[in-house]
């Protein structure tokens, strides 16, 4: 993933020297799984690739179904200057109330160049669909098993524990004598 980000940022350095971009945006989630009922944050980069000053930067994006998800963040990121090569990183925590799919869109990312009128406009990357597993189907495949561990243990104890009481008691009958001594 870090390569791919830093892959991504070499390829929009190249194309902000050609077509004068200036501000970047990468969107990603914090998360491998999205599993309902626990935490996970959409994390918003926004790179100045460019040589001057941005202002008035405003990163907005849509709001996912609050019948799906809980949230206590805003939805809307507001600065008044990025400096030149520099970048802003800001999250939002979700919680899914429910298994299944969401579609989660590209932000979009509007400011000014520093000392100029003209409103830019900037996309991020498109995550796509995603897939929210059941909680009870995660705890399943993820939990350490314990107890499964302790009853394998109970179960295998015999296996070792009776060769080797029966080992001990034929090393003791066979035990040899020293001589001189006399056995009564």
């Amino acid at each position: 993933m870090v390569i791919l980000k830093l892959y991504l940022l070499l390829a929009l350095t190249k194309l902000s020297k050609l077509d004068q971009i200036s501000l970047t945006c990468f969107k990603s989630l914090s998360a491998i799984r999205l599993v309902e009922s626990l935490e996970f944050q959409i994390i918003y980069s926004v790179f100045n690739m460019g040589d001057t000053d941005v202002e008035n930067v405003v990163l907005t994006d849509e709001k996912l179904p609050s019948k799906d998800f809980a949230t206590s963040d805003g939805r809307d990121f507001k600065w008044e200057m990025i400096p030149a090569h520099r970048n802003v990183t800001v999250s939002v925590t979700y919680v899914p109330k429910y298994s299944g799919y969401v579609n989660i869109t590209s932000a979009t990312v509007a400011y000014n160049l520093a000392g100029r009128s003209e409103k830019r406009v900037a996309q991020s990357n498109l995550i796509g669909t995603v897939s929210i597993i059941p909680l009870n189907e995660y705890l399943r495949t993820q939990s350490s098993h314990f107890f499964g561990w302790v009853v394998t243990a109970l179960l295998l104890a015999p296996c070792f524990v009776v060769p080797y009481i029966k080992w001990q008691n034929v090393k003791y009958l066979l035990k040899p004598t020293k001589k001189g001594v006399k056995s009564e």
